[in-house]
Parts: structure tokens; sequence; C-alpha cells
């Protein structure tokens, strides 16, 4: 009898002093003791998982997560005294994600009344109590795409109840509200990062809860963030922080979890979960262990408090999540043997088989031409130009509506018979010639390890600027050695003009003279409107700084010209080849544009 005695007194002055918010300026908030055994078991690191209906409690904007709607409920006793029921519940619509959720927290106790003292306490009965706090919590959360990829964020309203009753005392009963906001940002396939801002509503705007004894109380707010890190497919580790911006005296506290799907029917959680014990911070360890069964999961978690073995704490979760329905296929309706948008072929024709697959198809056309089809059968037999080819394949139904459609780009390149197939810069060469931009030898050969002299060169860079090379000005420079009748006469004085060469002091310009790298780099940064950059350090091991290329080098390197090089020395005085020349050039932006617009 005295043991229960003692117990009933200590928890009802537990009541009055701490749990009832009347006597406080700080109003006790249910919704941070915990919404589910999951959560609970996770040492309440759950603001950047979120990703199930218990998410309204912590972080709204993790209820975009969900595809399907969903449901949970949880039983439990907090300290081995207070009763605590939660309800949530998540419906996801083309509008955005909305969500309902209610949590009770509530102890009954009775407190023996004593008539005499001496010389023994002697009981005449008992008196009574009653506390409870509620809330109703209505959430919505959307994907916020239109201000980045992959960022999800949410808001709830929080609205409270609570409740004193009790023997020899006036009942009291409160109402209040406080807001919740919360984002969620998946940073790739494993990350995931949280920010909840929790009862951020100020007094002074209703975030409080005003008593019918015109006392009142505000709630705390909380900033929560943190991290999850899916280590492998069937584990995941999360790590949160709670940050107290109004209680200057409150520590910072970490929650740490681990969850492990052991089968698909048993998961294995822990966790951590500071807390505070008057001025002391507390690690309570928290275990859990779920089952799933078909759309019903079943979740336990055991949660210890203040190293005291009296308020360790059991919770139980219900929830339910319905199973998608299979999506059902769109018909095919007819394929082709070429599965890609995109085909790469080198011969002059291609044949395009294709297989009708569906009875509802009436007609299938190619760039606008009706096709014959026998026996579910069409073939195209084309003539390929070099260069991007479109084929727009159609399927029509009996009433001329469009069933589905086909594009595809058939790229056809030009080969060199002496440029392997495993030759480093072969798919550089072949896209510029395709383009037009660089050509090869009458005897369809392309010389790749010659070296690139500077006539060839301005005809390189001026078919490359998409510049006629007819037209020139009158003041168009002219050089002693480059005659009308050269070849390239026209090319080296439009490159000229566009100075992105120059002659020698005596008016000559050696057309037959090859260029070393660093001359030919320099002119191709040039044309590529790299500027000079800032030499902070030798580009290269063997181009010191102090180089008269070196700036144009540096800014072709930063620009992604000479990936090629990468780990190699530079050789400023070695013979610029044609492979590298169209090498570099392909990755200017002019030649990457044209490259891009014949690929899409």
């Amino acid at each position: 009898m005295n043991r229960r005695f003692i117990n009933s007194f200590v928890v009802s002055i537990f009541l009055l002093v701490i749990a009832f918010p009347v006597f406080a300026a700080i109003a006790t908030d249910p919704v941070q003791i915990g919404a589910s055994a999951r959560l609970l078991a996770l040492g309440k690191s759950f603001v950047s998982v979120a990703d199930d209906s218990s998410a309204i409690f912590v972080n709204p904007a993790g209820l975009s997560q969900l595809s399907a709607w969903s449901a949970n409920s949880m039983l439990g006793r907090h300290l081995n005294e207070y009763n605590q029921v939660v309800m949530g519940y998540e419906y996801p619509t083309s509008l955005g994600t909305f969500g309902l959720g209610y949590t009770s927290y509530s102890i009954s106790v009775s407190v023996p009344t004593v008539y005499q003292q001496l010389p023994i306490p002697v009981l005449s009965g008992e008196a009574n109590y009653r506390y409870g706090n509620y809330v109703y919590l209505i959430g919505y959360s959307r994907k916020l795409d239109f201000l980045y990829p992959n960022l999800y964020g949410g808001a709830t309203l929080k609205l409270y109840q609570g409740e004193l009753a009790g023997t020899g005392i006036n009942t009291v009963t409160g109402n209040g509200m406080d807001i919740d906001l919360g984002l969620l940002y998946k940073l790739n396939s494993a990350w995931q990062l949280g920010l909840a801002l929790q009862s951020i509503l100020p007094a002074s705007m209703g975030g409080k809860i005003h008593w019918s004894d015109n006392s009142e109380a505000s709630y705390p707010a909380t900033v929560k963030a943190g991290a999850s890190y899916k280590a492998r497919k069937d584990l995941t580790l999360s790590l949160d922080s709670d940050f107290f911006p109004t209680q200057s005296g409150q520590p910072l506290l970490l929650h740490l979890g681990a969850e492990w799907l052991t089968t698909p029917l048993v998961t294995l959680r822990g966790g951590i979960d500071q807390g505070t014990r008057g001025s002391s911070t507390t690690n309570n360890l928290s275990l859990g262990v779920g089952l799933t069964f078909a759309e019903f999961s079943f979740d336990y978690a055991y949660h210890t408090y203040f190293d005291e073995s009296s308020f360790n704490s059991h919770y139980i979760s219900l929830s339910y999540n319905p199973l998608k329905k299979a999506e059902e296929k769109p018909k095919e309706y007819f394929n082709l043997n070429i599965t890609s948008s995109r085909e790469i072929v080198y011969q002059e024709r291609i044949e395009l088989l294709g297989v009708k697959l569906d009875g509802e198809v009436a007609k299938i056309t190619m760039n606008g031409e009706a096709l014959e089809v026998n026996n579910n059968i069409f073939r195209v037999t084309s003539t390929l130009k070099f260069g991007s080819n479109l084929f727009d394949f159609i399927a029509y139904d009996k009433n001329k509506k469009a069933l589905k459609a086909i594009k595809l780009n058939v790229v056809r390149l030009k080969a060199f018979k002496d440029v392997a197939a495993d030759y480093w810069a072969k798919e550089s060469v072949e896209y510029l010639a395709t383009i037009g931009i660089i050509s090869g030898f009458p005897d369809n050969t392309f010389k790749p390890e010659k070296a690139v002299n500077r006539a060839e060169m301005c005809a390189l860079l001026v078919k490359s600027s998409g510049t006629p090379a007819n037209l020139l000005t009158p003041e168009a420079q002219k050089f002693t050695d480059v005659s009308n009748k050269h070849w390239a006469a026209s090319f080296i004085k439009t490159a000229a003009q566009l100075k992105l060469v120059t002659g020698y002091p005596d008016k000559s310009f050696k057309p037959g003279k090859d260029i070393n790298r660093a001359e030919g780099v320099s002119i191709i940064a040039r044309f590529d409107n790299l500027l000079p950059a800032r030499v902070i350090e030798a580009p290269f091991a063997d181009l010191p700084g102090r180089h008269w290329a070196a700036e144009s080098v540096t800014a072709a390197k930063e620009g992604g010209l000479l990936e090629y090089l990468k780990d190699k020395p530079f050789e400023p005085n070695k013979p610029l080849s044609r492979g590298e020349t169209a090498y570099v050039l392909s990755r200017t932006k002019f030649a990457k544009a044209k490259i891009n617009a014949m690929l899409k």
C-alpha cells in the first residue's frame, strides 16, 4: 500500500508541475513524442526519411513520396504512464498530397486521501485526476520541381485541445494552434536531406494554447535537419539534429537510426534518441521490428527513457498501404526492327522492317506516305544521305486517329579506310567529315597521323565557322607566297581577315609549313573565342607559365578541348596531326552545335 501511495503521489506531482502547461510558459506538444512505432524505433531520426503516412507529424514534405493512399495507427504507454493514441491518413491527388492526423496524450491518476497523519496515515478514500492533450493535424505536400528538381515541400496545421479535471479542482480546458513547414530533397538514389520547422507560428500570431482560466502557453519552436543514406538496397541509415531557437538553455539533440530489410516480410530497426533530463542530455536506446503481410504492416518499438527502467515504454503500430494495381501497359500497335531512336550506320541504303501488332491499326505512314502492309509486315528501303535521315512512322485507326508514333534518326557517317575502328579519334574524324568541316583524300584515306600545315588549318577553321570563303573585303591581306590559284587562297585570306591567323613580317604566309601543337591549339582556342586564361600554374609539366602559348593552351585545357592529353605531356613543338586537329575542333562550340543537331 505504501509503495502504491508513493508511486501515485509522484505521478500526480509530475502531472501537475511538469506535464500540465497551464503552469508553464512552454506548452507540451504531443506531436514531438513520436507518431509511430517505426519512427520511435529509429530513434526519431525521420525528418529525411518521411516516407509513410506518419510524415505529417514530422516532416509534411514527405507526404509527396507516397504514390497511393495509406493509413497508420499507434498505441503506446509513454514513460509507462501516459496513454498515447495516434492515427494518420494521406491521399495523393493531381494537386498534391493531403493528409490528416490525430494524436492524444492522456493520463488518469488516483491519489489516496489521508484524514489522519499520526501515529500512522489512515486512508479515507481517493482523489481522481485526469489530464488530456489532443492534436488534430491537416497537412499538404507537393513536389517543387518548378523551384528545383527533386525538391518537395509541405505544411501542417496543428489544432490543440487540452483538459485538466479532478477532485476538488475546477475543470480547465484549452484550445490552440501552430504550424509546421517542411522540405525534402532527393540528392540522388542514395542520399536524402530533410528540414522541418516545427511550431514556428509566433504566439502573437496565434501559435499558443489559451486556457479557460485565461492563462496561455506557447509551443517551443524546433528546427529539425537530417540526412538519410541508403547504404544498400536493404539498409538505410539516418541522422537528425534538433535545434531549439526559442529556448536558449536547450542543447542540440541528435537522433540516429538504422533500418534493415532482412526479408520482404521482416524489418529490423534500432536507434539512439537523445533527450534532456534537467540540464543533462540522455542517450535513449530504441529497438524495433516490422512485419509486412500484403497490404498490412505491423511495427513494434521498445524505447528507454532517462536511464530509468520504470520509464521504458512499448509501442505498437498498424499500417495499411493498398497494393498498387498493376498499370495497364499501353498497346504497342506496331514496332520496328530498330528499337533506339537514333541509329548510326555507314552504308548507303537501309531496310527498315516493321510489324503491325494490333487489329485496331488501319494505316501506317512513313513521313506522310502510306505504307503497304502484307500479313502484318511492312518494309521500307531508303537511300541515305550523309548526316541525319529522319523517319517518322505513325499508326492510325479507321477514324484517322493517331495511335502511336515512332521517330527514328538514321545517321550515316563518312568513313575512311585508314581510320581503324579502334583509332582514338575515330568518332571526331567521322563526325567532322560528315558535317563537312574536314575532308579526306581522293583515295578515301584521311591520313590521321599526317601533320596539318598552315593552309589546311585555315581551310578547317573557315569551314568550321560557316563563313563563306569568298566574302573578302578589298582590304583583305595579301601574302607574297599565296597566289590566287593556290587551292586554299580564299580560306587563307578569310582566316586572316577574321584574325584567326597572321602572316610573317616579310608578308609571306608559308602555307605549306607544318603547325606544331602550341601554334595549332592557340589558333583553335582563338577561333572558339576562348579568352587567354590567367596562368596560375603551368597547364602541362612541359609547358611553363612563361611560354608564349601558355595562356591560350590553359584556356583550351579549361574549355575541355584537350582531354586526350590528360596525364600526358603537351610537347609544344610536336607537329599537330590531322587526327588531333579533328579531335580538338570537334569540341569547339560551333562544331559541337552542328554535331548535336545531326545526332538529335
